[in-house]
């Protein structure tokens, strides 16, 4: 299991004793992890304070302009709970089409720096096709090619070039597993990871997440830096 998943599983206390230990283990040897925990965790009863306001908020100006009588006290709480769940499913659908809508903005799969394709050569090996379809902007067959490489070497820029394969297709639910995994090696694309694993939760509509990422490249600046800036005033 991810690393995120066991966090959404901490937070919710529903981890297995191995769950557990893995969790405890990570903290000690993961700082990333250790403070994506902390943040989660943090921010749990911050988000469900501000939603019970909003909830009630919403409630009051929904009774204020629709009375009912009292003696229908059934019927009146299942108006007001139909109410709030358009309320919440109309919200939901809105931060999903912005949160799209900034990614497709932002978005553009990252250069092949890896390997050089030149023209006309005849290409016969795994690594050479995917980054000829890559190029090419075939992801679907260069996803074929950088999973089947990811089965086949421990080299890990097949894990970053595959999660830019994976955003392309709109696989953000995909890519985000395999950006973290490359985050967790230390290698050279490091900050280029960081910023596009923050588009990856903007895909998934997961702003605060989203936000948690791009305030790390502005923190260090990191690669993407004007553009995390610029987003973040966006997602406020």
């Amino acid at each position: 299991m991810n690393q995120e998943a066991l966090i959404e599983k901490y937070i919710l206390g529903t981890l297995t004793s191995e769950e557990r230990v893995q969790v405890e283990e990570w903290i000690k040897t993961d700082p990333s992890f250790k403070e994506e925990l902390e943040f989660q965790s943090n921010l749990k009863p911050v988000i469900e304070k501000e939603e019970d306001a909003a909830f009630k908020t919403a409630l009051k100006e929904f009774e204020s302009g629709h009375q009912t009588s009292s003696k229908r006290p059934i019927f009146r709480w299942l108006v007001a709970a139909s109410f709030m769940i358009l309320v919440v499913v109309g919200s939901l659908l809105y931060t999903k089409s912005t949160s799209n809508t900034l990614f497709a903005e932002n978005f553009q799969p990252y250069a092949n720096v890896i390997q050089p394709v030149v023209r006309g050569n005849d290409v016969n090996d795994t690594k050479a096709k995917a980054f000829l379809a890559y190029e090419n902007e075939e992801f679907k067959l260069a996803e074929s090619h950088f999973t089947t490489l990811l089965n086949s070497t421990s080299d890990s820029y097949v894990l970053f070039y595959l999660a830019n394969t994976k955003l392309a297709l709109e696989k953000a639910n995909e890519a985000i597993p395999l950006l973290n995994s490359y985050l967790s090696t230390g290698e050279n694309l490091g900050s280029q990871a960081q910023w596009y694993l923050a588009l990856a939760h903007l895909h998934q509509g997961e702003k605060m997440q989203a936000k948690l990422e791009l305030q790390k490249i502005v923190k260090f600046e990191g690669y993407g830096m004007e553009e995390a800036m610029l987003l973040l005033e966006k997602l406020k």
